[in-house]
């Protein structure tokens, strides 16, 4: 199948996952609009994917300010390309305390990433990556997070029990690209039998 002029949009491109699944996107000749709040790190993303088959798109937005949405979709109409797919996996684990500890302010925004800007029906959960967001809660958890809760993310780091990104990212991507309208509105792990057929 070749996928010269479509496009997929990536929340999130710039780290863990979502850069994972941009590379593997782009490396099978589909182009990427990639997103996320940090311009150097998207920079990095369009370096490091410069001689892949597709073309990565960069687009800096904060997904919960309505003009950065509108940017999102200014870059897919500026592209010229035809839309084929949305991953959304744009997060936060910030701010990472006890909820009696957390500022209303900063709990709304962590709920307008992780809930309002996500608008889709159905997922995918990732499993337990080695992300930058695994490092944070191993750093600043203690305090934050009930003992032995924090040390179930600490025991599956030292033990190299972390999912590397790209192992559930090739199923995302791929889901992305030729998903089976059938599993519209689902939830499945990324490693459920629903989804095998797309692990490449």
């Amino acid at each position: 199948m070749s996928f010269v002029g479509k496009v997929v949009v990536v929340t999130g491109a710039s780290r863990g996952i979502g850069r994972s699944v941009s590379k593997i996107l782009l490396a099978r000749g589909v182009s990427v609009i990639g997103v996320a709040r940090s311009a150097e790190k998207l920079l990095e993303v369009q370096n490091e994917t410069k001689d892949y088959v597709g073309k990565f798109i960069s687009c800096t937005a904060d997904l919960t300010q309505s003009a950065d949405i509108d940017a999102v979709h200014a870059a897919v109409t500026s592209s010229g390309l035809s839309l084929i797919g949305l991953v959304n996996n744009a997060g936060v684990i910030e701010p990472l305390a006890k909820l009696a500890d957390i500022k209303i302010a900063d709990l709304q925004k962590h709920l307008d990433v992780n809930v309002t800007a996500v608008r889709c029906i159905g997922g995918l959960e990732a499993g337990v990556v080695a992300t930058d967001m695994q490092e944070q809660i191993r750093e600043q958890g203690k305090g934050a997070m009930v003992a032995g809760e924090l040390a179930k993310f600490v025991n599956l780091h030292t033990s190299g029990g972390l999912l590397a990104p790209e192992r559930p990212a090739q199923v995302i991507a791929a889901l992305a690209l030729e998903a089976d309208p059938k599993l519209s509105g689902g939830f499945f792990s990324w490693d459920s039998a629903e989804v095998a057929q797309y692990s490449f």
